[in-house]
């Protein structure tokens, strides 16, 4: 499965990265928002997309991937990774029905669980 990860700390991303290919995952790491919406119009077999929450960028990890999966028309899961998890994004992702929420720090079996979380169709949890 191709999993995309959205990161502008680049250590932090290597990590991410690094531990989905242990755990399995194709991933591609990104840590421009301009350069992962290249590869999702160019990859459209993307099975999951993880964003985090703080970017340097003007936008949140969140309206980002929110805007990506509009413009695109994509039906593709969130995990939204945050070590801030604020009350009103909580509440957002909640409430929505594509995207989990993981919070940092975390180790290898809990990144493992959350994939397979976003990954497993909501009728299913």
């Amino acid at each position: 499965m191709k999993i995309t990860i959205l990161d502008d700390n680049e250590a932090v991303l290597r990590t991410i990265t690094a531990a989905l290919k242990q755990l399995g995952y194709a991933a591609t790491g990104f840590t421009s928002p301009a350069e992962l919406e290249d590869f999702v119009s160019r990859n459209r077999d993307v099975s999951l997309m993880i964003f985090d929450q703080l970017l340097e960028s003007a936008d949140s990890g969140w309206n980002i991937a929110r805007a990506m999966r509009e413009k695109f028309a994509l039906q593709i899961p969130v995990l939204m990774v945050t070590a801030y998890p604020g009350a009103d994004l909580v509440s957002e992702i909640t409430r929505s029905d594509f995207a989990q929420l993981l919070t940092k720090p975390f180790g290898l079996q809990a990144l493992a669980d959350s994939v397979q979380q976003s990954l497993t169709p909501a009728a299913d949890h």
